[in-house]
């Protein structure tokens, strides 16, 4: 018997724990506004899974990652249009010899994770579960404890309830903050901080800065959140096309925290 219903009644932690417990195949489909995500259970466990849309794609994430260069990543993708999509993209890395089974494998999970810990977020919408229907075929699988998923989802959430306590509102932009009287301050930022911040360039909110950044979301939140803290990011309320003249002075304030990275990595 197939289960459905809406989020509000039904949370998705409690859903992935019905599942697991009753050893479960098939698709769970969850739909929250414009967005979906399906996630494919064998067993009770979880083996794969998509969406929604804003998650980082596979392609890029390898990129991210460095397994494989921008250059590679545009002709897998081109010789995949040319095949009109009969191949995989994996596939295709794979046999260009450009990544190994165990990189693209271990690529696959860390997105499958992403799209559990997103969509455990979801506190309304629709969900569905088909019994033993899988819309599409996956050659890359993965097998991870659903309970697990379930423990460091909802870990994640009460993590990411004290971080979003001191940060703005998602939809406000983030610009560089200028410090005052236009001292400078020698701060030391990490390689990961200094990713996330060369992202906040007054035109992106929060939620376009952790779509850009294509790395672990509550990492990205937790970066900003501490940047924030610290005085280099603040939020405005400029309108995005009169922030030219801001511009100026934010792309100084930039150049001055990368002398001193620049200076932090040369010691």
């Amino acid at each position: 018997m197939d289960l459905q219903g809406n989020l509000e009644n039904f949370g998705l932690p409690e859903i992935f724990q019905l599942l697991s417990s009753a050893q479960k195949t098939g698709t769970l489909g969850i739909q929250k506004g414009d967005e979906v995500a399906m996630v494919y259970f064998r067993g009770g466990q979880v083996f794969y899974a998509y969406g929604p849309r804003k998650m980082t794609r596979l392609g890029d994430l390898l990129v991210k990652q460095g397994r494989i260069t921008p250059e590679q990543l545009d002709i897998a993708v081109n010789e995949k249009g040319r095949d009109q999509g009969h191949r995989r993209l994996g596939e295709i890395l794979l046999a260009k010899q450009w990544l190994s089974h165990d990189d693209l494998e271990a690529a696959v999970q860390h997105q499958v994770e992403e799209v559990i810990y997103e969509t455990l977020r979801w506190e309304d919408g629709m969900f569905k579960f088909y019994e033993e229907q899988f819309p599409t075929d996956e050659e890359i699988t993965i097998t991870i404890s659903t309970e697990n998923l379930i423990l460091e989802g909802v870990r994640r959430l009460d993590e990411m309830g004290r971080i979003k306590a001191g940060l703005p509102v998602f939809e406000r932009i983030l610009c560089l903050a200028l410090s005052e009287d236009g001292r400078k301050k020698d701060i030391a930022l990490a390689s990961d901080e200094w990713n996330v911040l060369t992202l906040v360039d007054g035109t992106r909110n929060i939620y376009e800065i952790l779509e850009a950044s294509g790395s672990d979301r509550l990492l990205t939140l937790r970066t900003l959140a501490g940047l924030h803290s610290a005085g280099l990011v603040a939020e405005t309320d400029e309108r995005r096309e009169v922030l030219s003249d801001r511009l100026v002075a934010m792309g100084d304030r930039l150049n001055d925290l990368l002398d001193t990275y620049l200076r932090e990595e040369t010691r």
